[in-house]
């Protein structure tokens, strides 16, 4: 053989042995990922918004099983973009509250919602789509509108807004950004291997990395809060069927006038930076609804403080935040309801999580408070209307 043949030969066997080599990696990996932790790669990397949940991933979050469907939304459902004569889609945009953490599916508040609405009037197709992504703010979840509001084309966008919103990322965060070849990479590794994922759980990475921009990637923290977040636990779904709704009853709290005047700059060691990205993000999303290009609705996920002895809820600093997100979010002309002052009509135990990751009761409350504002909002005319449909009673 001449040279140049050898060459090529001994080349051809070194690609042919490394293929061979990483399947066999691959296979390995595959076989030695701890079965309790699901399938890897819960989110993947986006240009713009850091993050996005990876479509069709099935495994554990805060110990509940958890599905991603082929639109990158928390359901067991795949979607279709087209809609019926009698569909009313609603996009509920948020972080971790809105997504859910420390809930199955099923008790959810975008979920719950969707079942009250199916109850109230089912003549309707309704279609609440749960947007929330652990770790967003203000300024990822308006450039999610901005991205898949064209696709998807819903009736009604809900910003699920929490306090910590107000310490957004910088509004021009990785602003108009593209993929590189390495991100392009990364992400198909990130999709659609385990040994991937193997080699990170060994090497540890966490967010400080320097290295993490560039080829391994940390959402969430280090091997130990992943394991933390992405393990199956014995926890059992809270059945919310017995919990009994009682903020509506005639005999109702009303919250306490709050205390002092709140600003997050002064109270909440906001920085300059996070604030007016805060302000920026709300405002963009106040010129999509008033220039008609999205119907949008600001839904504040708050609770009073609670006692110290824990058994009720008491006036204090989360009255002044929810005062002041209720002022700055209503500047412009969106609609905005807060989840605050309903919370006084029960104790911490009743609602658990309230003012924090709520779990079943709590969303209850809060699809409740939800479904009375569309009530309202479909009858304000006095023909109730919800698209085409006309209300059955």
């Amino acid at each position: 053989m001449s040279w140049t043949k050898k060459t090529f030969f001994y080349l051809l066997m070194f690609l042919f042995t490394m293929i061979i080599m990483l399947i066999l990696a691959e296979i390995t990996s595959r076989v030695l990922w701890p079965k309790t932790m699901g399938t890897p790669g819960f989110a993947v990397p986006d240009p713009q918004r850091f993050y996005v949940l990876n479509k069709n991933y099935k495994g554990w979050f805060q110990g509940h099983p958890t599905e991603i469907n082929n639109f990158g939304m928390r359901h067991k459902i795949n979607y279709k973009v087209g809609k019926d004569e009698n569909t009313f889609r609603i996009l509920i945009l948020g972080d971790s509250v809105t997504f859910g953490d420390g809930n199955r599916l099923e008790t959810t508040y975008p979920y719950q919602l969707e079942g009250m609405l199916k109850s109230w009037e089912p003549k309707v197709d309704w279609q609440v789509w749960n947007g929330g992504v652990p770790g967003y703010d203000a300024v990822t979840e308006l450039r999610t509108l901005e991205e898949i509001g064209p696709i998807y084309n819903p009736d009604l966008v809900i910003v699920g807004t929490y306090q910590n919103d107000l310490y957004s990322r910088d509004f021009d965060y990785r602003k108009n950004s593209e993929a590189s070849w390495l991100f392009k990479f990364r992400s198909l590794l990130i999709e659609h291997t385990y040994i991937y994922h193997q080699i990170k759980r060994m090497i540890n990475v966490d967010m400080s990395s320097s290295i993490k921009n560039k080829f391994i990637f940390t959402a969430f923290g280090g091997r130990e809060r992943e394991k933390a977040l992405f393990t199956k636990s014995l926890s059992t779904p809270d059945d919310v069927s017995k919990f009994k709704l009682k903020h509506q009853t005639i005999n109702r709290k009303l919250a306490a006038i709050p205390e002092y005047s709140w600003h997050p700059m002064e109270n909440g060691g906001a920085s300059e930076i996070q604030y007016q990205s805060f302000e920026k993000a709300n405002l963009e999303l106040q010129n999509l609804h008033n220039s008609g290009k999205w119907d949008i609705l600001f839904f504040l996920n708050i609770a009073p403080d609670i006692s110290e002895d824990g058994t009720s809820f008491i006036n204090g600093e989360q009255n002044s935040i929810n005062q002041y997100m209720l002022d700055i979010l209503s500047k412009g002309g969106v609609p905005v309801i807060s989840s605050y002052e309903a919370f006084w009509s029960y104790s911490p135990y009743e609602v658990p999580e309230a003012g924090a990751h709520a779990l079943g009761a709590a969303n209850k409350v809060k699809a409740s408070i939800l479904l009375d504002h569309l009530k309202y909002k479909f009858n304000k005319s006095g023909d109730c209307l919800i698209g085409k449909i006309t209300c059955s009673n």
